[in-house]
């Protein structure tokens, strides 16, 4: 390294009659990298980007060369140079009038020199939909061509400019994509360029008198046999890395972008279908969205759930596989009807959340709402279940269009001849007993996977529907609740229960099912604006098949199925044939007789002594109830002051955790021990089984939207709970 540092200090730049060549040879080395930036920016902004960094790190170059400065000062011109041009080529939002560098421009082309590198790795492609991943391309492409330029110029050492060249390609192979559109065109350009301008230098070096004895040469000695020697060895080297890292185009290579998960935690988001009941009763009437332009026959995707623990289907495995994504969203795989995309708007009235309604098989959302720009951001979307979500939330206000292509219909003809597709699916925990027996028995004249399937949904097609408004229901679909629905002599329950019911028996075929939740109009077809109501929530089923996809399956009774209930009328009182004889009146009974004399009056004085007698006996009776009572005077007394603090709490939350710790201590007061670590709708499954009544539950769920909720509860929520 010693002799290396020497060298380079005392090597001057070649001559001018090769100092074209080189230039030359560095611009179609740089373009090869130039062009692997392409495919993940969609085209001309990936260009753009790398094109301009790599046409400033020339130009700099070139004149830092000219003037002779040194290293230190060409970095600190480097510098200089990023912050100046990186906001025409990676940063454009951020300009003043769309040409002058703002405050903005400075300080987020700072962060970014370490930031974008993730951000292009997590973000969806296009990735010129985002702001600020473009700063890589730009960069890479100023830095590498800055520094090979500056040693191509040299005499000796200009092979080492090939390094930091193969670098910028590498970057736009690694940052990229994992089918690459010009395939091993890039390499064999780059080696075949390094081949000739190798051997160009070299008859130049030999012109002017100078051997080139190439880098490793220069450090132990300029014999000619050895120099020839290493230098193809070097030369040989480079082409074999270059060729090498082609022919990884050919079909599927492997890119940073399929090692990174995108850093998005579900988790912190509960599950949808566990307000599925809430959306039902009380958002029956409120207009949560409107839509317009849907397809006929589609349905609005809300999420896609695919793990069930014995509590709650949730989203896991290939559910969870969210990746950012701006207005444009290129597809992964080919569609199963090849249909065009077709725009459909929504506008969001009343609904709030994270998850985006309007899913499916997406090319693009863009947001032209209240909130567009953080929506803008914070979009992920999972192309495997074709559903999305906001991170900042959806609020009244917001809009957005999304370019969806509608989903096809299939034949039970054609999906017996496909047969059921292999995925990989989360193992199903908590599945009540009932489950595989009853599978078992519907299918048991069923011989191909979609017969089941049509058996499954039939036989509960033929049970009852109620959302719990009539007391014939409760609300949840834990392992106590499906059991409970399966086990009563008639099956009641709405879309959550049956849909989760028929996706576990799926399951427990070995069938890839998953559950669904979204909106749809029932049977009338969906024309001009339709606005959606809390009615309009349903869920159903999916099960994947070759070629066709996930297809659709509704287990669901219609609502006008309500269960049978016979109350008896009471018997009349029987009369008797022979009435009986009446009843002989009695003679009075004799008075006693007075054997001394009229006694009645007493006199005042002993009527006054025995009405204080009577006084004094009472207070002393009351007086001991009291001294007996007085333990539980004091306890309803504290327990009086407590509920007043509750419900006199300054944050409305407050007084919903503690309307929570009214219900509890009234389980506890009637016998119904409660576990203190357990969680509020747990408890309130159990109370609801205990008194037969789904009002412990629905308050559990006000409450907990209340208390994890978006923004501060309003305060009649909290007084009404």
């Amino acid at each position: 390294m010693s002799a290396l540092a020497v060298s380079l200090d005392a090597d001057r730049p070649a001559l001018g009659s090769t100092r074209a060549v080189d230039v030359a040879a560095v611009v179609v080395l740089a373009a090869c990298g130039i062009v692997a930036f392409g495919p993940v920016f969609g085209g001309a902004p990936g260009y753009l980007a790398a094109g301009g960094g790599a046409l400033v790190g020339l130009g700099l170059a070139l004149l830092t060369t000219w003037r002779r400065v040194g290293a230190a000062m060409t970095a600190a011109f480097a510098l200089l140079a990023y912050l100046v041009f990186v906001g025409p080529f990676a940063l454009r939002d951020s300009l003043v009038a769309g040409i002058v560098p703002s405050l903005a421009t400075l300080e987020r082309g700072s962060l970014l020199i370490v930031q974008s590198w993730r951000d292009l790795l997590t973000v969806g492609i296009p990735a010129s939909s985002f702001s600020g991943p473009a700063v890589v391309p730009f960069l890479a492409g100023l830095v590498c061509v800055l520094v090979g330029m500056r040693l191509a110029v040299l005499p000796r050492w200009h092979l080492l400019a090939l390094v930091p060249l193969l670098a910028f390609l590498l970057v736009g192979i690694l940052w990229g994509l994992a089918q690459p559109a010009l395939g091993i065109v890039p390499g064999s350009v780059f080696a075949v360029t390094a081949l000739v301008w190798g051997r160009l230098r070299q008859s130049a070096a030999r012109r002017v008198g100078v051997e080139d004895v190439g880098v490793v040469a220069g450090a132990f000695g300029r014999s000619r046999g050895t120099a020839i020697a290493l230098g193809a060895g070097v030369l040989a080297l480079g082409t074999l890395v270059s060729v090498g890292f082609a022919s990884v185009g050919v079909g599927h290579r492997v890119v940073l972008r399929d090692l990174v998960q995108p850093p998005l935690d579900l988790r912190a988001y509960a599950s949808p279908l566990m307000s599925y009941r809430y959306l039902e009763n009380d958002e029956k009437s409120v207009e949560l969205f409107s839509v317009t332009g849907l397809p006929k026959s589609s349905r609005v995707r809300l999420a896609t759930l695919d793990a069930y623990d014995g509590i709650v289907y949730n989203v896991a495995d290939s559910s969870a596989g969210y990746a950012r994504v701006g207005t444009r969203i290129d597809p992964r795989g080919s569609s199963t009807t090849g249909a065009a995309p077709v725009s459909v708007r929504y506008a969001i009235n009343g609904y709030q959340g994270v998850w985006l309604p309007g899913g499916g098989d997406l090319r693009g959302v863009d947001f032209t709402g209240v909130g567009k720009l953080d929506q803008r951001g914070t979009l992920y979307y999972n192309s495997d279940t074709g559903t999305a979500l906001v991170t900042s939330g959806l609020t009244d206000g917001a809009a957005y269009t999304v370019q969806e292509v509608p989903p096809a219909t299939f034949s039970d003809a054609q999906l017996a001849q496909w047969g059921p597709r292999d995925v990989s699916l989360p193992p199903s925990q908590g599945v009540p007993d009932a489950i595989g027996k009853l599978a078992a028995e519907y299918t048991a004249d069923a011989h191909t996977p979609i017969e089941q399937l049509r058996a499954l949904e039939k036989h509960l097609q033929q049970g009852y529907y109620s959302n719990g408004q009539d007391g014939n229901s409760l609300s949840g679909h834990s392992e106590a609740r499906i059991s409970s629905m399966l086990s009563s002599p008639q099956l009641v329950g709405d879309d959550e229960q049956y849909a989760v019911a028929m996706a576990l028996m799926a399951r427990q075929l070995g069938l890839p099912a998953r559950v669904v939740m979204g909106f749809y109009p029932g049977t009338a077809p969906t024309t001009g604006t339709w606005n959606v109501t809390g009615n309009d929530a349903h869920v159903w089923v999916e099960v994947a098949f070759n070629k066709a996809g996930w297809v659709q399956f509704d287990p669901t009774p219609n609502r006008d199925r309500v269960p049978k209930t016979t109350v008896p009328k009471p018997q009349p009182k029987p009369r008797p044939r022979v009435q009986p004889p009446p009843v002989p009146p009695q003679e009075p009974a004799q008075q006693p007789t007075n054997l001394q004399g009229d006694k009645t009056k007493q006199p005042a004085k002993a009527g006054a002594q025995a009405w204080v007698t009577y006084l004094l006996w009472g207070a002393a009776g009351v007086g001991g109830l009291l001294v007996l009572a007085s333990p539980l005077l004091v306890i309803a007394g504290l327990r009086l002051r407590r509920r007043r603090r509750r419900l006199g709490a300054e944050h409305p939350a407050d007084r919903l955790t503690g309307g929570w710790a009214e219900v509890v201590d009234a389980a506890n007061d009637l016998g119904y021990a409660v576990d203190g670590r357990r969680t509020r709708q747990e408890v309130a499954a159990d109370l609801a089984l205990v008194t037969a009544t789904p009002h412990p539950v629905t308050l559990a769920q006000r409450i907990d939207s209340g208390v994890f909720g978006p923004g501060t509860p309003p305060t009649a929520e909290a007084d009404s709970a």
